[in-house]
């Protein structure tokens, strides 16, 4: 099973998937980052998967942290930061916004193609899932943008109907990505853009901000001429 966390890289860089897979380098900011979700998940309410489920079906409004799914199919799975069940829609489906929250001292721009596709994975699972199928329907989800020591936050929010427009391209990257790692196919200087559902070569500045850019030789070779 691939990680939603792993397969984002897709929207940085071929290469700098297969690296994040192997190497799995852990950076300062990082583990601030799991320590500051930790802390959001003992304040928050908290639920069984059982008792999740029983208020998923019965349409009740509520809020859950840290909500595991996966698509076995598709063979890759994730763990959601935030989840709030919206109540039954005409559909008799409970309309499920998702969460996801990132931590940083910088500024944040927006959003770039890692978080696109990583929401992107939730709303393609979350319906997949055992525990979720034919019981929920993804109306929309966003990035909040924290910064630490800060409760202020940003949020930029994508709609139902655009996800599913993105899921469109989940099987083909869910593929790519299993056969990069089975040593099937070469892993290039890409980066898959949702906007344009299309690959686009890597640029200098890419691999300026990569933290794979030391070890990776494309990127090194990019970044001399």
């Amino acid at each position: 099973m691939i990680s939603v966390s792993d397969l984002s890289y897709l929207g940085l860089c071929q290469i700098a998937f297969l690296f994040n897979k192997k190497a799995k380098i852990v950076t300062q900011a990082m583990m601030q980052g799991a320590k500051r979700h930790s802390e959001l998940h003992q304040q928050a309410e908290f639920f069984t998967q059982d008792e999740i489920i029983e208020k998923t079906i019965k349409g009740e409004r509520f809020v859950a942290r840290e909500v595991s799914v996966a698509d076995y199919e598709a063979g890759i799975r994730g763990r959601i930061d935030e989840m709030e069940f919206m109540g039954h829609n005409e559909s008799k489906k409970n309309a499920v916004i998702i969460r996801d929250d990132k931590f940083s001292r910088s500024n944040f721009l927006g959003m770039n193609d890692m978080h696109r596709i990583q929401l992107t994975s939730y709303a393609f699972m979350t319906p997949r899932d055992p525990k979720f199928r034919d019981m929920v329907e993804v109306a929309g989800a966003s990035i909040r943008f924290r910064k630490f020591n800060s409760p202020e936050h940003t949020e930029f929010k994508v709609s139902g109907r655009q996800l599913s427009l993105w899921a469109g391209d989940m099987p083909m990257l869910t593929a790519l990505a299993g056969n990069i790692l089975e040593n099937r196919e070469m892993p290039k200087p890409r980066s898959f853009a949702m906007m344009d559902s299309e690959w686009l070569p890597i640029s200098k500045q890419t691999c300026a901000s990569c933290k794979y850019n030391k070890v990776c030789s494309v990127g090194r070779k990019m970044l001399a001429k």
